[in-house]
């Protein structure tokens, strides 16, 4: 299985963020979102994983009372700063779950 990146990327203005996942660059996968988008956006962090996908729900799950529209949220900079540790809790919780053959994983 490729890794692939969970990525932090916003608009820094009005704390409004975007959790998703690529397995390419970053910088272009913010390209492609600032296009159709007025506001500037920026990268601010990724975490690389092979359960990118399944780590992308996790974020979302656990930032979900903070969804503004689709996969934007309004976080904290607390929030950003546990970007990082919150990802690696979450992959190794997918990890555990994989290697104990839990069938929902």
């Amino acid at each position: 299985m490729n890794n692939g990146k969970v990525y932090l990327v916003g608009n820094l203005d009005e704390n409004l963020y975007k959790i998703g996942w690529t397995r390419g660059d970053i910088n272009n996968r913010v390209l492609q979102l600032q296009t159709g988008n007025p506001k500037k956006i920026e990268a601010v962090n990724e975490f690389e994983s092979k359960h990118y996908v399944k780590l992308e729900t996790y974020m979302h799950n656990r930032h979900g009372s903070k969804r503004q529209e689709g996969e934007w949220f309004e976080l904290t900079q607390e929030d950003v700063m546990n970007f990082t540790n919150d990802c690696q809790r979450g992959h190794d919780t997918i990890q555990m779950l994989v290697e104990s053959g839990n069938p929902f994983i």
